[in-house]
């Protein structure tokens, strides 16, 4: 697939937009239903906290002023409160900018739809239900935004994903983009992780004892994990030839084989109206493509053979990585005891 990135950069008229709006705002999703009111009342929210800011430093000059005798215990308190609304502020600020980022304007709808059409894709905008993607489901509530998806050959998808999980009561939101495409058989579950690439909110974090070194300079780039027992079929699939390809064309992003699927995954939007990140993924895509005729002959032999269902199919050890908290579940956990403590503090103070 060689993409065209030209409708991307070329210059837009008024006219054009519009008449092109007249015709692709009935089309589901184009009009971004619910996403302005998800802006706004995170926007609100953070919008609020420096109010609060403000009103708490009221106090603590007032009780300065005042010099009560139990100051300290109400210091203490109005310091609490003011902490916790800064927590509240930086993650609120953070969520906002991020799903601000991903509304379209008109002319931004209007060149990736010419873009899709220049490159035989179809054009699913604004944000839609993600079940599709049928390994992610087992990770979380699965939204794509902006989906492109080839018409015709080896199927690929273009998009932007959110992953909502939840724990109890602490809730947490991943967003990303992806690039995705099927193989005609199942893999084992190996995950190559990016060295590059920045993880701040990831929904998970593989065990490190499926961690599993290669030669050369590959750990510089990536770190690869595979299911325990499966280290050799992991070297089978990724070869010298095939990991010294990724290192060069597919660095940016994380690789995971799952299932039938290939993912190429990255913090960063993948359907934007940036030409060279379009050029990147391009890249990285091929790359693996070019790949996938070799990982299609790979058979697991822990399935026995005499089963009518074995060809294609991998053993219960292998179908999953075994994944431990993230450390953005982590960190809401530890939020979320520090708010307690905290309040606990408080209240006992005063």
């Amino acid at each position: 697939m060689t993409l065209d990135t030209s409708a991307l950069t070329e210059r837009v008229r008024a006219r054009e937009v519009r008449r092109f709006w007249r015709r692709f705002r009935d089309v589901p999703g184009a009009r971004q239903p619910g996403r302005g009111a998800r802006v706004a009342v995170v926007t609100f929210g953070a919008l609020v906290v420096p109010l609060g800011l403000l009103a708490m430093s009221v106090g603590v000059a007032q009780e300065i002023e005042e010099a009560a005798p139990d100051m300290a215990e109400q210091l203490t308190g109005m310091s609490v409160m003011m902490l916790l609304f800064l927590i509240a502020g930086a993650v609120l600020t953070w969520a906002s900018v991020r799903m601000g980022a991903r509304r379209r304007s008109r002319r931004e709808f209007f060149r990736l739809a010419r873009f899709a059409g220049l490159n035989g894709l179809d054009f699913a905008p604004g944000l839609h239900d993600g079940s599709h993607l049928e390994p992610w489901r087992e990770r979380g509530r699965v939204g794509v935004i902006d989906a492109m998806r080839s018409r015709g050959g080896r199927p690929v998808e273009f998009g932007n994903y959110e992953i909502r999980t939840s724990q109890g009561h602490r809730a947490q939101a991943t967003f990303g983009g992806y690039a995705a495409t099927r193989v005609g058989t199942a893999l084992p579950n190996i995950r190559l992780e990016s060295r590059s690439v920045r993880r701040v909110m990831h929904e998970g974090a593989v065990a490190r004892d499926q961690r599993l070194s290669l030669e050369g300079n590959f750990e510089r780039a990536f770190t690869l994990t595979c299911p325990q027992g499966y280290e050799t079929d992991a070297l089978y699939l990724f070869t010298p030839d095939v990991a010294a390809l990724l290192m060069d064309a597919a660095s940016d992003f994380d690789i995971e084989l799952i299932d039938d699927w290939v993912f190429l995954t990255s913090p960063a939007d993948v359907v934007t109206l940036r030409a060279e990140r379009w050029q990147n993924v391009e890249s990285a895509l091929r790359a693996v493509v070019a790949k996938i005729d070799q990982w299609e002959r790979w058979r697991d032999d822990r399935v026995p053979a005499n089963r009518l269902s074995a060809p294609g199919r991998v053993a219960r050890p292998g179908r999953r990585l075994r994944i431990r908290p993230g450390p953005g579940l982590v960190l809401i956990a530890f939020l979320a005891a520090l708010y307690g403590s905290l309040v606990a503090i408080a209240g006992a103070l005063g």
